[in-house]
């Protein structure tokens, strides 16, 4: 929805033109782009931020948001250190600006999620630690966005679910669904497994695995499946890897991995990668051949 409704602004002109100084359409962009990012159309979102901006855009508001999405793009592409650099610069701005409100653009926990990238747990759990104390940090989002980067740089296992519980509750009431099933499926996956005998069968798995390939049609009795190229995308997908590491894995254009990975959510009727279910996650004879 929010995909679509920014393609529809991108091509309203504003209610006033020139007022803006003709960035008005920068801001607009930036939504769009965060919003194909969460769907995984990582392809589409490039083409939005490549080509030249003009001069002075990241001196305004406008320019600002699309600093920001421009660092989730590149952290959604793997390319954790370009993204840091991009979003400090906008804490640098905000600051600068004296509009550092982790309620309007959260950007310390932005940064601490490429620092959890870069395996630097203790930077990443201060910055943190620096968005709770600031007054617009009271906000459920901007809380609920800090106790999951504490949750994730724990050391401890129960206190990583405690602080990602704390989480998905200040989330849920701030209404951001999306990141508040991210936080579940982390919590999903930080729960311990049970012991099973060795050489056990874990049916637990062998029958969610079933279902994922097994899928009922919705309005129909028939079956249907994924095919081995489907699985194979999926799989990797879950275990977090990016489309363009997918690509290099199984040797796929990135257009064809966002076509495998359409067909999958239609399939599984889910909206993200986000929704992937974790059995696929926890597959480890993912083929390298196409």
């Amino acid at each position: 929805g929010a995909a679509a409704a920014a393609a529809r602004a991108l091509h309203t002109p504003p209610e006033h033109p020139g007022r803006d100084g003709g960035t008005f359409m920068y801001g607009t962009a930036a939504v769009l782009v965060r919003a194909l990012d969460a769907l995984g159309q990582y392809t589409e979102a490039s083409r939005l931020l490549d080509g030249p901006l003009p001069a002075g855009l990241f001196r305004t508001r406008q320019g600002l948001a699309l600093l920001h999405a421009r660092g989730g793009h590149q952290l959604a592409g793997g390319q954790a250190r370009s993204a840091l650099a991009d979003f400090l610069e906008v804490g640098r701005l905000m600051t600068e600006w004296d509009i550092d409100d982790p309620a309007y653009l959260p950007w310390r926990t932005d940064a601490a999620q490429c620092l959890l990238r870069l395996g630097r747990p203790v930077q990443a759990e201060r910055l943190a630690r620096d968005q709770l104390a600031l007054s617009g940090g009271r906000h459920p989002w901007a809380r609920g966005l800090a106790l999951r980067i504490q949750g994730l740089a724990a050391c401890s296992a129960p206190r990583r679910a405690s602080l990602l519980g704390q989480a998905l509750s200040e989330l849920r009431r701030s209404g951001d669904r999306a990141a508040a099933e991210l936080v579940l499926t982390e919590l999903a996956r930080s729960a311990p497994r049970p012991e099973l005998p060795v050489g056990a069968p874990d049916q637990a798995t062998e029958v969610s695995a079933e279902a994922v390939r097994d899928t009922a049609e919705e309005g129909g009795g028939s079956e249907i499946r994924l095919s081995g190229s489907e699985q194979r995308v999926a799989t990797l997908a879950a275990q977090g890897l990016t489309n363009r590491e997918i690509s290099a894995r199984l040797y796929l254009t990135v257009s064809t991995v966002e076509q495998h990975l359409t067909r999958v959510y239609r399939k599984l009727r889910i909206s993200s990668r986000r929704d992937l279910p974790l059995e696929l996650a926890a597959t480890s004879d993912v083929s390298a051949a196409h």
